[in-house]
Protein backbone atom coordinates (compact mmCIF):
# COMPACT_ATOMS: atom_id res chain seq x y z
CA UNK A 1 0.00 0.00 0.00
CA UNK A 2 2.74 1.73 0.63
CA UNK A 3 5.62 1.61 -1.62
CA UNK A 4 7.56 4.12 -0.87
CA UNK A 5 7.94 3.43 2.68
CA UNK A 6 9.90 0.18 4.09
CA UNK A 7 8.94 -1.11 7.91
CA UNK A 8 11.71 -1.83 9.99
CA UNK A 9 11.52 -3.99 12.81
CA UNK A 10 13.99 -3.37 15.96
CA UNK A 11 13.24 -5.50 19.29
CA UNK A 12 9.56 -5.17 19.16
CA UNK A 13 9.64 -1.47 18.15
CA UNK A 14 7.75 -0.60 14.80
CA UNK A 15 9.54 2.42 12.63
CA UNK A 16 9.74 3.14 8.98
CA UNK A 17 11.82 4.59 6.64
CA UNK A 18 12.26 5.58 3.18
CA UNK A 19 12.91 2.67 0.83
CA UNK A 20 16.28 1.98 -0.08
CA UNK A 21 17.78 5.26 1.86
CA UNK A 22 20.51 4.50 4.07
CA UNK A 23 18.88 6.69 7.43
CA UNK A 24 15.92 8.73 7.59
CA UNK A 25 14.49 6.37 10.28
CA UNK A 26 11.38 7.06 12.37
CA UNK A 27 9.09 5.69 15.18
CA UNK A 28 6.09 4.94 13.61
CA UNK A 29 4.60 7.50 16.14
CA UNK A 30 5.87 9.81 13.74
CA UNK A 31 3.80 8.62 10.51
CA UNK A 32 1.70 10.37 8.95
CA UNK A 33 -2.00 10.33 9.60
CA UNK A 34 -2.61 8.65 5.95
CA UNK A 35 -0.17 6.40 6.84
CA UNK A 36 -1.25 5.47 10.08
CA UNK A 37 -5.15 5.35 9.13
CA UNK A 38 -3.66 2.39 6.82
CA UNK A 39 -2.23 0.45 9.33
CA UNK A 40 -4.85 0.99 11.78
CA UNK A 41 -7.17 -0.66 9.08
CA UNK A 42 -5.26 -3.49 8.45
CA UNK A 43 -4.72 -4.44 11.23
CA UNK A 44 -8.90 -3.69 12.55
CA UNK A 45 -10.06 -5.93 10.04
CA UNK A 46 -7.36 -8.89 10.00
CA UNK A 47 -7.80 -9.61 13.83
CA UNK A 48 -11.32 -10.93 12.77
CA UNK A 49 -12.05 -13.91 13.28
CA UNK A 50 -15.50 -14.78 13.22
CA UNK A 51 -17.70 -13.99 10.61
CA UNK A 52 -18.57 -9.91 10.94
CA UNK A 53 -20.47 -7.00 9.44
CA UNK A 54 -18.37 -3.95 9.24
CA UNK A 55 -19.63 -0.62 8.67
CA UNK A 56 -17.15 1.99 7.41
CA UNK A 57 -18.06 5.02 7.74
CA UNK A 58 -16.13 7.64 5.16
CA UNK A 59 -13.57 4.91 3.86
CA UNK A 60 -11.77 7.65 2.38
CA UNK A 61 -11.40 9.82 5.61
CA UNK A 62 -7.23 10.81 5.84
CA UNK A 63 -6.38 8.73 2.74
CA UNK A 64 -5.41 10.21 -0.59
CA UNK A 65 -7.90 8.86 -3.46
CA UNK A 66 -5.08 6.63 -5.25
CA UNK A 67 -4.77 4.45 -2.29
CA UNK A 68 -7.70 4.14 -0.19
CA UNK A 69 -10.17 2.49 -3.27
CA UNK A 70 -7.01 -0.48 -3.30
CA UNK A 71 -6.80 -0.50 0.14
CA UNK A 72 -10.11 -1.77 0.91
CA UNK A 73 -10.23 -4.08 -2.21
CA UNK A 74 -7.00 -6.11 -0.24
CA UNK A 75 -8.73 -5.61 2.74
CA UNK A 76 -11.54 -7.35 1.51
CA UNK A 77 -10.38 -10.13 0.11
CA UNK A 78 -7.73 -10.97 3.24
CA UNK A 79 -11.36 -10.72 5.07
CA UNK A 80 -13.44 -13.15 2.78
CA UNK A 81 -15.82 -14.34 5.58
CA UNK A 82 -16.83 -10.64 6.74
CA UNK A 83 -19.42 -8.63 4.89
CA UNK A 84 -18.40 -4.84 4.39
CA UNK A 85 -20.96 -1.79 4.37
CA UNK A 86 -19.54 1.50 3.24
CA UNK A 87 -21.07 4.92 3.81
CA UNK A 88 -19.48 6.97 1.49
CA UNK A 89 -19.94 10.19 -0.11
CA UNK A 90 -17.09 9.39 -2.48
CA UNK A 91 -18.68 9.01 -6.09
CA UNK A 92 -16.11 7.17 -7.12
CA UNK A 93 -15.49 5.31 -4.41
CA UNK A 94 -19.50 3.59 -4.54
CA UNK A 95 -19.03 3.32 -8.63
CA UNK A 96 -16.07 0.94 -8.56
CA UNK A 97 -17.64 -1.64 -6.00
CA UNK A 98 -18.87 -3.17 -9.03
CA UNK A 99 -19.87 -6.88 -7.36
CA UNK A 100 -21.13 -4.87 -4.78
CA UNK A 101 -24.88 -3.48 -3.64
CA UNK A 102 -25.66 -0.26 -4.01
CA UNK A 103 -28.01 1.93 -1.92
CA UNK A 104 -28.76 5.31 -2.28
CA UNK A 105 -30.54 7.48 0.97
CA UNK A 106 -33.80 9.23 -0.87
CA UNK A 107 -34.53 11.22 2.34
CA UNK A 108 -34.85 11.42 6.01
CA UNK A 109 -37.19 13.01 7.94
CA UNK A 110 -35.21 12.86 11.55
CA UNK A 111 -36.75 9.26 12.13
CA UNK A 112 -37.32 7.23 9.62
CA UNK A 113 -34.59 6.89 6.60
CA UNK A 114 -35.72 6.20 2.96
CA UNK A 115 -33.67 4.42 1.20
CA UNK A 116 -33.85 2.43 -2.35
CA UNK A 117 -31.24 -0.12 -3.99
CA UNK A 118 -29.34 1.45 -7.51
CA UNK A 119 -31.03 -0.29 -10.30
CA UNK A 120 -28.69 -1.61 -13.05
CA UNK A 121 -28.96 0.76 -15.91
CA UNK A 122 -26.37 0.10 -18.91
CA UNK A 123 -27.85 3.42 -20.48
CA UNK A 124 -26.42 5.49 -17.79
CA UNK A 125 -22.87 6.02 -16.21
CA UNK A 126 -23.42 4.69 -12.93
CA UNK A 127 -20.79 7.65 -10.98
CA UNK A 128 -23.15 10.31 -12.75
CA UNK A 129 -26.29 8.63 -11.54
CA UNK A 130 -24.69 8.42 -8.01
CA UNK A 131 -24.04 11.96 -8.03
CA UNK A 132 -27.86 12.95 -9.34
CA UNK A 133 -29.31 10.70 -7.23
CA UNK A 134 -27.30 12.09 -3.94
CA UNK A 135 -28.09 15.60 -4.88
CA UNK A 136 -30.01 17.48 -2.55
CA UNK A 137 -30.38 20.24 -5.43
CA UNK A 138 -31.63 20.36 -8.92
CA UNK A 139 -29.92 19.33 -11.25
CA UNK A 140 -28.80 20.74 -14.12
CA UNK A 141 -27.04 19.03 -16.87
CA UNK A 142 -24.97 21.46 -20.05
CA UNK A 143 -22.51 21.13 -22.84
CA UNK A 144 -18.95 21.48 -21.82
CA UNK A 145 -16.22 20.34 -19.24
CA UNK A 146 -15.62 21.07 -15.91
CA UNK A 147 -12.75 23.27 -16.98
CA UNK A 148 -15.55 25.51 -19.69
CA UNK A 149 -15.97 28.92 -18.85
CA UNK A 150 -19.90 28.60 -19.64
CA UNK A 151 -19.69 25.84 -16.91
CA UNK A 152 -18.50 28.91 -14.67
CA UNK A 153 -21.40 31.32 -16.07
CA UNK A 154 -24.20 28.39 -15.83
CA UNK A 155 -23.23 27.67 -12.20
CA UNK A 156 -22.94 31.52 -11.22
CA UNK A 157 -27.02 32.04 -12.67
CA UNK A 158 -28.41 28.50 -11.29
CA UNK A 159 -26.57 28.88 -7.89
CA UNK A 160 -29.25 26.67 -6.10
CA UNK A 161 -28.40 23.79 -8.30
CA UNK A 162 -26.29 21.08 -9.13
CA UNK A 163 -24.87 21.88 -12.86
CA UNK A 164 -22.86 19.20 -14.15
CA UNK A 165 -21.00 19.51 -17.77
CA UNK A 166 -21.35 16.24 -19.75
CA UNK A 167 -19.73 16.89 -23.22
CA UNK A 168 -21.81 17.07 -26.22
CA UNK A 169 -25.64 18.13 -26.88
CA UNK A 170 -26.40 14.32 -27.81
CA UNK A 171 -24.99 13.44 -24.73
CA UNK A 172 -27.16 15.81 -22.27
CA UNK A 173 -29.71 14.85 -24.28
CA UNK A 174 -29.62 10.82 -23.92
CA UNK A 175 -28.72 11.57 -20.07
CA UNK A 176 -31.69 13.49 -19.28
CA UNK A 177 -34.06 11.95 -20.77
CA UNK A 178 -32.88 8.65 -19.48
CA UNK A 179 -32.45 9.33 -16.10
CA UNK A 180 -35.93 10.82 -16.31
CA UNK A 181 -37.94 8.00 -18.17
CA UNK A 182 -36.06 5.66 -15.57
CA UNK A 183 -38.68 6.96 -12.48
CA UNK A 184 -35.81 6.96 -9.97
CA UNK A 185 -36.76 10.50 -8.96
CA UNK A 186 -40.24 10.04 -9.06
CA UNK A 187 -41.38 13.79 -8.26
CA UNK A 188 -38.33 15.56 -9.41
CA UNK A 189 -36.17 16.04 -12.63
CA UNK A 190 -32.83 16.40 -13.95
CA UNK A 191 -32.82 19.69 -16.60
CA UNK A 192 -30.67 19.82 -19.31
CA UNK A 193 -29.44 22.85 -20.82
CA UNK A 194 -27.90 23.28 -24.56
CA UNK A 195 -26.90 25.60 -27.38
CA UNK A 196 -29.66 26.23 -30.07
CA UNK A 197 -27.26 25.62 -33.11
CA UNK A 198 -29.25 25.32 -35.78
CA UNK A 199 -32.26 23.87 -34.49
CA UNK A 200 -35.99 24.11 -35.73
CA UNK A 201 -38.64 25.50 -33.64
CA UNK A 202 -40.26 21.95 -33.77
CA UNK A 203 -37.39 20.41 -32.36
CA UNK A 204 -36.70 22.91 -29.87
CA UNK A 205 -40.62 22.30 -28.75
CA UNK A 206 -40.01 18.40 -28.69
CA UNK A 207 -37.29 18.67 -26.49
CA UNK A 208 -38.70 21.31 -24.31
CA UNK A 209 -41.22 18.19 -23.34
CA UNK A 210 -38.14 16.11 -21.76
CA UNK A 211 -37.13 19.08 -19.74
CA UNK A 212 -34.16 19.98 -21.97
CA UNK A 213 -34.29 23.31 -22.73
CA UNK A 214 -32.32 25.58 -25.90
CA UNK A 215 -30.81 28.94 -25.50
CA UNK A 216 -31.94 31.83 -27.45
CA UNK A 217 -28.76 32.23 -29.19
CA UNK A 218 -26.78 30.18 -31.13
CA UNK A 219 -23.92 29.12 -29.27
CA UNK A 220 -23.17 29.75 -25.62
CA UNK A 221 -20.09 32.16 -26.24
CA UNK A 222 -22.79 34.45 -27.51
CA UNK A 223 -24.00 35.38 -24.46
CA UNK A 224 -20.91 36.59 -23.15
CA UNK A 225 -21.69 39.65 -25.77
CA UNK A 226 -25.24 40.63 -25.24
CA UNK A 227 -25.92 43.72 -25.15
CA UNK A 228 -25.82 44.54 -21.09
CA UNK A 229 -22.78 41.71 -20.46
CA UNK A 230 -20.83 43.85 -23.32
CA UNK A 231 -21.72 47.18 -21.49
CA UNK A 232 -20.98 45.85 -18.08
CA UNK A 233 -17.19 45.18 -19.90
CA UNK A 234 -16.90 48.54 -21.04
CA UNK A 235 -17.44 50.20 -18.16
CA UNK A 236 -15.21 48.16 -16.03
CA UNK A 237 -12.40 49.31 -18.80
CA UNK A 238 -13.76 52.72 -18.63
CA UNK A 239 -14.99 52.95 -22.17
CA UNK A 240 -17.93 53.88 -23.85
CA UNK A 241 -20.46 51.65 -24.17
CA UNK A 242 -22.24 53.60 -27.27
CA UNK A 243 -19.13 53.90 -29.16
CA UNK A 244 -17.60 49.98 -28.52
CA UNK A 245 -21.35 48.26 -29.36
CA UNK A 246 -21.28 50.11 -32.32
CA UNK A 247 -17.89 48.82 -33.28
CA UNK A 248 -18.36 45.62 -31.99
CA UNK A 249 -22.33 45.07 -34.29
CA UNK A 250 -20.32 46.71 -37.46
CA UNK A 251 -18.20 43.91 -36.94
CA UNK A 252 -20.48 41.08 -36.07
CA UNK A 253 -22.66 42.26 -38.76
CA UNK A 254 -19.90 42.00 -41.46
CA UNK A 255 -18.51 39.00 -40.37
CA UNK A 256 -22.33 37.08 -40.97
CA UNK A 257 -23.11 38.86 -44.14
CA UNK A 258 -19.41 37.81 -45.13
CA UNK A 259 -20.22 33.73 -44.30
CA UNK A 260 -24.45 34.54 -45.56
CA UNK A 261 -24.45 31.55 -47.96
CA UNK A 262 -22.46 28.70 -45.83
CA UNK A 263 -24.93 29.79 -42.66
CA UNK A 264 -28.11 28.97 -44.83
CA UNK A 265 -26.69 25.63 -45.88
CA UNK A 266 -25.51 24.89 -42.29
CA UNK A 267 -29.33 25.73 -41.54
CA UNK A 268 -30.83 23.81 -44.73
CA UNK A 269 -28.25 20.81 -43.64
CA UNK A 270 -29.73 20.86 -40.42
CA UNK A 271 -33.21 21.17 -41.34
CA UNK A 272 -33.35 18.07 -43.59
CA UNK A 273 -31.37 15.85 -40.93
CA UNK A 274 -34.21 16.64 -38.60
CA UNK A 275 -36.44 15.68 -41.12
CA UNK A 276 -34.60 12.74 -42.06
CA UNK A 277 -34.87 11.39 -38.34
CA UNK A 278 -38.29 10.57 -38.99
CA UNK A 279 -37.40 7.87 -41.39
CA UNK A 280 -38.87 4.32 -39.85
CA UNK A 281 -35.73 1.99 -40.13
CA UNK A 282 -37.39 -0.94 -38.34
CA UNK A 283 -39.58 -1.54 -40.82
CA UNK A 284 -39.90 -5.43 -41.80
CA UNK A 285 -41.70 -5.57 -45.35
CA UNK A 286 -40.84 -3.70 -48.16
CA UNK A 287 -44.30 -1.66 -48.23
CA UNK A 288 -43.30 -0.41 -44.73
CA UNK A 289 -40.27 0.51 -45.81
CA UNK A 290 -41.89 2.46 -48.96
CA UNK A 291 -44.27 4.03 -47.04
CA UNK A 292 -41.94 5.55 -44.55
CA UNK A 293 -39.62 6.67 -47.24
CA UNK A 294 -42.20 8.70 -49.48
CA UNK A 295 -43.79 10.16 -46.11
CA UNK A 296 -39.81 11.48 -44.88
CA UNK A 297 -39.11 12.65 -48.93
CA UNK A 298 -41.95 14.31 -49.24
CA UNK A 299 -41.91 16.39 -46.54
CA UNK A 300 -38.59 17.98 -47.59
CA UNK A 301 -38.08 20.64 -49.93
CA UNK A 302 -34.68 21.60 -50.76
CA UNK A 303 -35.67 24.86 -52.69
CA UNK A 304 -38.25 26.10 -50.04
CA UNK A 305 -35.78 25.21 -46.96
CA UNK A 306 -32.80 27.09 -48.24
CA UNK A 307 -35.22 30.10 -49.52
CA UNK A 308 -36.98 30.75 -46.51
CA UNK A 309 -33.83 31.08 -44.26
CA UNK A 310 -32.18 32.81 -46.50
CA UNK A 311 -34.86 35.35 -46.26
CA UNK A 312 -34.64 35.43 -42.34
CA UNK A 313 -31.35 36.16 -42.55
CA UNK A 314 -31.62 38.85 -44.74
CA UNK A 315 -34.02 40.60 -43.00
CA UNK A 316 -31.96 40.13 -39.52
CA UNK A 317 -28.79 41.82 -41.58
CA UNK A 318 -31.53 45.04 -43.40
CA UNK A 319 -33.12 45.45 -39.96
CA UNK A 320 -29.68 45.70 -38.07
CA UNK A 321 -31.38 42.59 -35.43
CA UNK A 322 -28.05 42.38 -33.59
CA UNK A 323 -29.93 39.60 -31.20
CA UNK A 324 -31.06 37.88 -34.47
CA UNK A 325 -27.29 37.47 -35.39
CA UNK A 326 -26.83 35.81 -31.87
CA UNK A 327 -29.55 33.58 -32.37
CA UNK A 328 -28.48 32.79 -35.70
CA UNK A 329 -24.84 32.84 -36.25
CA UNK A 330 -22.38 29.75 -35.01
CA UNK A 331 -19.39 31.06 -34.57
CA UNK A 332 -17.10 31.02 -31.64
CA UNK A 333 -14.36 33.54 -33.22
CA UNK A 334 -17.29 36.26 -31.94
CA UNK A 335 -15.76 36.64 -29.03
CA UNK A 336 -12.49 37.41 -31.00
CA UNK A 337 -13.77 40.33 -32.45
CA UNK A 338 -15.18 41.46 -28.97
CA UNK A 339 -11.28 41.25 -27.76
CA UNK A 340 -10.30 43.32 -31.35
CA UNK A 341 -12.84 46.24 -30.17
CA UNK A 342 -11.32 46.48 -26.42
CA UNK A 343 -8.10 45.98 -27.35
CA UNK A 344 -7.41 43.15 -25.35
CA UNK A 345 -5.29 39.88 -25.90
CA UNK A 346 -7.32 36.53 -27.68
CA UNK A 347 -9.25 34.58 -25.26
CA UNK A 348 -9.14 37.37 -22.50
CA UNK A 349 -12.42 38.57 -23.04
CA UNK A 350 -14.32 35.39 -21.63
CA UNK A 351 -12.30 35.73 -18.16
CA UNK A 352 -13.03 38.84 -17.52
CA UNK A 353 -16.81 38.64 -17.80
CA UNK A 354 -16.31 35.52 -14.97
CA UNK A 355 -13.75 37.33 -13.09
CA UNK A 356 -17.07 40.61 -13.24
CA UNK A 357 -19.52 37.88 -12.78
CA UNK A 358 -17.78 36.35 -9.80
CA UNK A 359 -16.90 40.32 -8.33
CA UNK A 360 -18.36 43.38 -7.96
CA UNK A 361 -21.05 42.76 -11.23
CA UNK A 362 -22.28 39.41 -9.57
CA UNK A 363 -26.04 40.62 -9.50
CA UNK A 364 -26.02 43.03 -12.62
CA UNK A 365 -24.74 40.19 -14.91
CA UNK A 366 -27.19 37.56 -13.46
CA UNK A 367 -30.10 40.31 -13.72
CA UNK A 368 -29.01 40.48 -17.73
CA UNK A 369 -28.74 36.59 -18.16
CA UNK A 370 -32.17 36.11 -16.94
CA UNK A 371 -33.78 37.62 -19.68
CA UNK A 372 -31.81 34.95 -21.86
CA UNK A 373 -31.81 31.62 -19.67
CA UNK A 374 -34.70 29.43 -19.02
CA UNK A 375 -36.06 29.66 -15.72
CA UNK A 376 -36.52 26.50 -14.06
CA UNK A 377 -39.23 26.26 -11.43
Amino acid sequence: MLPHRELVIEAGKVKTKLRNAQDGLYSASEMSDGERVVFYLIGQCLTLKDEKILVVDEPELHLHKSIHSKLWELIEVAVPHCIFVYITHDLEFAARKKNADILWIRSFDGQNWLWEPLPENDELPEDLLLEVLGSREPVVLVEGTNSSFDLKLYSLFYESSLVIPKGSCANVIQIVKGINDSGLLKSESVVGIIDRDRRSETEINNLSKNNIYVLDVAEVENLFILPEIFEVVCESLEFSFLDKFSELTEKVFTSFESEMEMQVCKKVSSEIMHKLRGFNDKSNTYENLETSYQSVSADVDLGRYYQEIESEYKRVLSDRDYMGVLKYYNRKSLLTLACEVLGIKKGEYSNLVIRLAYGSKEEIIKSALSKYLPTLD
